[in-house]
């Protein structure tokens, strides 16, 4: 465990998984908000897989154009999305596409494991682009 913890990076680590979302304007940008019963190991995972499917659009970075979107996004049990939209735009039109649409590739998402209960979970991520990257 002290191991695995380890490899886990710090932004994950403290992902929040409670049921209370934090007030606004104080979201740590580099996490996924986890909702009742979803477990910060699982948030962690589809943090990862959000990351690793998100593109930054050539047009939108020819434009100098950065910003954080929120998106929510509800799963099945087989990590199938359900439902998914922007709660929170970037004021950019290519960069708030990508968002819908890196969510779109990321699916089918890790499934859920056992421990995490009910059929519908729902997740808050905030997608950065930024040029400093």
């Amino acid at each position: 465990p002290a191991a695995a913890q380890a490899a886990v990076p710090a932004a994950a680590r403290a992902m929040d998984a409670s049921a209370a979302k934090p007030p606004a304007g104080r979201r740590d940008a580099d996490s996924v908000q986890a909702h009742a019963g979803t477990s910060t190991a699982y948030a962690a995972r589809v943090r990862a897989w959000l990351e690793a499917h998100k593109t930054y659009p050539k047009a939108a970075r020819m434009r100098k154009q950065q910003g954080t979107a929120q998106v929510t996004f509800v799963l099945d049990r087989a990590g199938h999305v359900l439902d998914c939209r922007l709660t929170g735009p970037t004021g950019h039109a290519l960069l708030d596409a990508e968002v819908r649409a890196m969510v779109a590739r990321a699916d089918p998402f890790p499934a859920p494991p056992h421990t995490i209960k009910g059929e519908r979970i729902e997740m808050d991520a905030p997608v950065e682009f930024s040029l400093q990257r």
